[in-house]
C-alpha cells in the first residue's frame, strides 16, 4: 500500500532540521539510491556530499571533513568493507554506517566485526536514517516522534517531492533494460554477474520503496544462489514484469 501524502509530509516534517549542519558523505554506486538517501538527509538539515564508489569516497574524505559516512556494501572499485579498512588506515575515526539490501543476522554481524558503527537495510525508513546519524553524531533527538519507525511501502512521499519522483521514475525507466541484462547473464551462465545485478536491483527497489519489485528480486537472488532452476527463474521474471507495471501506475 502506498504511503499517503499526509503521512509522507509527516515523515519529512519529523526529520526536518534534526541534522542541522551535520556533514555527511553518502557513498553509493546506484544513482537513484544515492539521490534518495541524500534527499532525506538534506531535509533533516545535513550538509551532504556524495560519491559513486569507494575510491571516490576515499578521495572526498581526504579532501573534506565529515561527521559521518554512509556507505553501500556492494560497489565497484572498492566495496564497503574494503573502503572501511582504508578509511581507518587513513585515521578517519568518525562513524561509518553500512547501507545494504541484506537483512540477515550474519550480514549484520559481519558489519559489526568489520568495524561499522551502524547498519541500515533497504528499504530505508527516513526516520531510521536520521535517527542513526543523529545518534552517532550526538545530535539531540526531538521531544515527540509523530510517526515512529513506520516502514515505507510503494513509492513513499513521491507526490511531495519532484526530486524523489524523478529518482523513482528513473529506476522504473531503467528496470526493463536491467532485467534483460540479468536474463542474458543467467542464460549464458554468468552467475556472478547475474547475482550482482539482482542484488543491485533489489537494493534500489527497496530504497525507492517498491516492495513488490524488491520481493521478486529477493526470490531471483535466492534462486541464483541455490538451485538455479531456469523454468522457475522465468516465472520470477514474469512476476517482475507485472510488479514493474504495478509500480509504474503510480506515475
Amino acid at each position: 500500500m502506498e504511503l499517503d501524502v499526509a503521512e509522507a509530509r509527516g515523515v519529512m516534517a519529523e526529520v526536518q532540521g534534526r541534522l542541522r549542519d551535520v556533514r555527511v558523505l553518502v557513498v553509493e554506486d546506484v544513482a537513484e539510491s544515492r539521490h534518495i538517501v541524500a534527499f532525506f538527509l538534506k531535509k533533516a538539515g545535513a550538509l551532504v556530499e556524495t560519491a559513486e564508489d569507494g575510491r571516490e569516497g576515499l578521495d572526498k574524505v581526504t579532501a573534506g571533513s565529515f561527521d559521518a559516512v554512509l556507505m553501500d556494501l556492494e560497489m565497484p572499485e572498492a566495496n564497503g568493507y574494503a573502503t572501511l579498512v582504508m578509511l581507518r588506515e587513513m585515521q578517519f575515526t568518525k562513524p561509518v554506517v553500512a547501507l545494504t539490501a541484506h537483512e540477515s543476522i550474519d550480514e549484520r554481524r559481519r558489519c559489526q566485526y568489520a568495524g561499522f558503527n551502524g547498519y541500515l537495510t533497504k528499504p530505508i525508513n527516513p526516520s531510521d536514517l536520521v535517527d542513526i546519524v543523529a545518534g552517532l553524531t550526538s545530535t539531540p533527538a526531538p521531544e515527540v516522534s509523530r510517526l515512529g519507525t513506520r516502514q515505507m511501502d510503494e513509492a513513499p512521499a513521491y507526490k511531495c517531492s519532484s526530486t524523489l519522483a524523478n529518482a523513482y521514475q528513473s529506476f522504473l525507466n531503467r528496470l526493463p533494460g536491467r532485467s534483460d541484462e540479468l536474463r542474458r547473464a543467467w542464460r549464458e551462465a554468468h552467475w556472478e554477474k547475474a547475482e550482482k545485478i539482482a542484488h543491485q536491483l533489489k537494493g534500489t527497489a527497496g530504497c525507492c520503496g517498491f516492495t513488490g519489485i524488491m520481493d521478486v528480486m529477493c526470490a531471483i537472488e535466492d534462486e541464483l544462489r541455490a538451485e538455479k532452476n531456469l523454468p522457475r527463474l522465468e516465472c520470477f521474471f514474469e512476476r517482475l514484469t507485472l510488479a514493474g507495471q504495478d509500480a509504474s501506475r503510480l506515475f
